[in-house]
């Protein structure tokens, strides 16, 4: 995964500062970045594929899902982040910077899907949850977006 992240930063460069020894992360450079479409398309697989990863563990069984923007969103309003970083925007719009944030974080500051996976899971498996009832899936997933979001906060403003 390395490679893939080391080629993907590579050509990425051409068009963001994306090199953390040199960038004081100004909040207009990952906004632009953010903002930009085709990164909140690589952001969506990434973070659904996360997302997936963690209520697999969960549940003991492989599960593929999408999550939706509303538990993001949810997760992210109520993080340390949101009051950091104000996403432009109709909720729509949002939710693709909330992608596309998700892979910058895994681009640039080497977060594993990994780690990020066993973040989400952490808050999620708590026993007696069912996360195949709606309701009590939004419930638990929105806390554990927001302690994921919490993460990105930390090692994002710490530079």
């Amino acid at each position: 995964m390395d490679l893939v992240r080391d080629k993907l930063k590579s050509f990425l460069q051409n068009y963001y500062v994306l090199d953390r020894k040199n960038y004081s992360l100004a909040k207009e450079e990952l906004i632009k970045f953010i903002i930009d479409r085709r990164n909140a398309s690589l952001g969506d697989s990434l973070i659904n594929f996360i997302y997936s990863c963690s209520k697999s563990m969960a549940r003991n069984e492989c599960t593929g899902i999408k999550i939706s923007d509303e538990i993001m969103l949810k997760g992210y309003n109520a993080s340390k982040l949101a009051d950091w970083l104000h996403l432009p925007g109709k909720k729509k719009d949002q939710g693709n910077a909330i992608e596309a944030l998700i892979f910058f974080v895994w681009l640039t500051y080497d977060y594993s899907i990994e780690e990020m996976a066993l973040s989400l899971l952490a808050k999620m498996n708590v026993s007696g949850m069912n996360l195949n009832n709606e309701i009590e899936e939004k419930r638990i997933a929105g806390p554990a977006f927001t302690q994921l979001f919490d993460s990105f906060n930390e090692i994002i403003t710490r530079e």
